[in-house]
């Protein structure tokens, strides 16, 4: 067996290329050779790919992870098999092969400060490559999806290209429904809408493939504008441009949630989701048009500030992309980001692959903290129960996990807009904020999976006539709250039906659950309802009698409704506090866990006591409803307002 590969230094601004002979006498038909060049000064394409398996082990599961040697000069380098695929296919392609800049081969892996300061290049590697090669796999492409690809997504791209009110037209339209869909299908033609009607599922696993949920990958591709890029699967060459569009109408029209509703397959939710992340790359780095969103929740007020909004926007939204090193969820993006910093900016934030993870995701939170006025970092802070690495501060995410839930956006409960913020302190792994204690939680909700949870809102609904700190029923505020308040005033009587069929519908699916806890779940049914036969209130007469839960066909819950419950919902807990508020928090609160509003949060947080000195631990952030505007924020409230510290 031959010797490795012995890399010689790299000297400051310089990178390695891959020269690529095709040489049948070699072993594997290849010879390799590498050179230095100078970056900004050399004609190469970059290739963009996964390490490991191009697709999961259900859409392929006859993939082998093989590691080949290939002659590098007077060594060898150890090649994995979705590279080697690659390699051959260059091989048996008959053309001229450019020089290369593949990141396994043209970077000594087993240099770890080599690796430090090329990963931090890695931006202008890929902007300064002449091309950007992407490679998905060695299997082909299937008909169906090649005929999405070919004929539905050009007729697509062309409709929206021609149509004024672009968004809000595709919007109202479920582009699974013929009926919804008739413009669009006279348009680009019933046989083109046919197929993606028939075969989206497949286009939904081809987007599974591994490359598209890589963290790397997404600067990898978002550096260079997308013709730029080629997409190379099997033996077929794809447009990038097509896909990447594609990808960017799937999210503005809400039809890749839609679609995502549809199917109960966390597969297909994934793939439809990989391409709506990266989408939001592509249209935040090349048109710069999240800034005023971008003001609007962090609050910067220069173009440092501004840069770190953008950095952070980029981490949390890619947070559920796979990365091999979990220090690469923030390092992974860093690259991209230098591309489109401000000049002379000093970020501190500097790849070490020497330090540990925790010091990895505690540097980066302190630098967000630091540097961006309002206090969005806490937010996410996932559930307790998912974290991985333990050692972190509570008020560090642990970005190597999913937060396990979606957003509260568009919030402001601590009147954020033009009033004057203190700045936190962080004292080494302590964090040092104002602010104020607003409730206790009192009886927490079942989780939002449980079959229970329409008692839970029955009984929360029957509570009182009105909620405490609001005009409004409790019926609606319940309501509200399940949504976490995501619907407009005009829908509020619409709303307000809606609750009272997915109440009905989830009180009749228990009373007709089989199995051995039959009778408790009818008993519980009975019981929750015996207030609405008894009572000669009309406002406990909207809900559904006993009768019609047990004898009345189950409604339809409409689709809209169920889609922004579950957008809500998810990953969260609904829960009382002792004073009669709603809210919406993380799953792991308890009873006597505090609710704080603090300056410079734009919602609410759930915190808890830890032991007896004085901190508390973060739990995470909640919805509470009535106050989500700034509503608490009286001149009493603000003059409670104190120093306290969470570690």
């Amino acid at each position: 067996m031959s010797e490795s590969y012995v890399y010689s230094p790299l000297e400051e601004g310089q990178i390695r290329l891959l020269h690529l002979k095709v040489d049948e006498s070699a072993p594997h038909g290849l010879v390799l050779g590498l050179d230095h060049a100078a970056l900004g000064e050399s004609h190469y394409t970059a290739l963009s790919y996964t390490w490991g398996p191009p697709e999961p082990p259900d859409l392929d599961p006859s993939f082998e992870d093989k590691t080949h040697e290939l002659k590098c000069g007077d060594g060898i380098i150890p090649v994995r098999q979705n590279l080697y695929d690659f390699l051959q296919r260059l091989r048996i392609s008959g053309l001229a092969i450019p020089p290369l800049w593949i990141d396994a081969v043209c970077i000594n892996q087993a240099n770890l400060e080599e690796k430090s300061e090329q990963v931090l290049r890695m931006g202008q590697i890929y902007a300064a490559a002449d091309k950007v090669w992407v490679w998905l796999g060695a299997r082909e492409v299937s008909a169906n999806v090649q005929q999405i690809i070919d004929e539905f997504i050009p007729a697509m791209l062309q409709d929206f290209k021609d149509r004024d009110n672009k968004y809000s037209f595709y919007r109202r339209r479920d582009i699974l429904d013929e009926h919804s869909s008739a413009e669009i299908i006279q348009a680009i033609g019933f046989g083109k809408w046919r197929v993606w009607r028939v075969y989206w599922p497949q286009y939904a696993d081809f987007l599974r493939r591994s490359w598209f949920s890589r963290g790397w990958t997404v600067q990898e591709a978002a550096v260079k504008a997308p013709e730029q890029s080629t997409v190379f699967a099997g033996s077929r060459t794809l447009s990038w441009v097509h896909l990447i569009e594609f990808g960017k109408l799937m999210g503005q029209s809400r039809w890749v949630y839609m679609l995502a509703s549809r199917r109960r397959s966390y597969g297909l939710q994934n793939g439809l989701y990989n391409m709506d992340r990266r989408a939001f790359v592509e249209h935040a780095i090349r048109h710069g048009e999240t800034r005023k969103a971008l003001l609007q929740t962090y609050g910067p007020k220069t173009p440092e500030q501004l840069w770190y909004a953008r950095f952070f926007e980029m981490v949390s939204h890619m947070r559920q992309l796979v990365v091999d090193n979990p220090r690469d969820h923030v390092y992974a993006y860093l690259g991209l980001m230098l591309q489109i910093a401000p000049p002379g900016i000093s970020h501190g934030i500097l790849p070490d692959y020497r330090r540990d993870v925790e010091y990895t995701y505690k540097n980066f939170t302190k630098a967000i903290i630091r540097n961006i006025p309002y206090l969005v970092v806490l937010s996410l802070v996932e559930d307790s129960r998912y974290r991985r690495h333990i050692h972190l501060p509570s008020w560090v995410p642990d970005f190597s996990v999913s937060r396990g839930c979606n957003y509260l956006d568009n919030f402001d409960a601590a009147k954020t807009a033009g009033n004057s913020m203190s700045v936190p302190e962080i004292i080494e792994d302590r964090l040092l904020l104002r602010g104020a204690r607003l409730t206790y939680v009192s009886r927490p909700g079942p989780s939002m999976e449980s079959d229970k949870l329409p008692v839970y809102v029955v009984d929360t609904c029957l509570q009182s006539r009105q909620h405490p700190y609001t005009s409004q029923s409790m019926r609606e505020a319940v309501g509200r709250t399940l949504l976490a308040d995501s619907f407009r005033r005009s829908e509020r009587r619409q709303q307000s039906e809606r609750l009272r069929q997915w109440i009905h519908r989830g009180l009749s699916d228990l009373w007709h659950r089989q199995g051995e806890a039959q009778s408790e779940l009818r008993a519980e049914v009975s019981r929750c309802l015996a207030p609405v036969a008894d009572s000669r209130d009309l406002w406990k007469k909207w809900l559904p009698t006993l009768d019609e839960v047990q004898h009345s066909n189950r409604p339809i819950v409409h689709s809209d409704f169920q889609v922004r419950l579950e957008t809500a919902t998810l990953g969260r807990r609904l829960y009382t506090t002792t004073d009669g508020q709603i809210g919406l928090g993380p799953p792991s609160l308890n009873t006597g866990d505090e609710v704080w509003i603090f300056d410079a949060g734009k919602v609410p947080f759930v915190l808890r006591k830890n032991g007896n000195d004085g901190t508390y631990k973060l739990i995470g952030e909640t919805y509470v409803h009535g106050i989500m505007h700034g509503q608490a924020m009286t001149g009493t409230f603000r003059s409670r307002f104190g120093q306290l510290t969470l570690v």
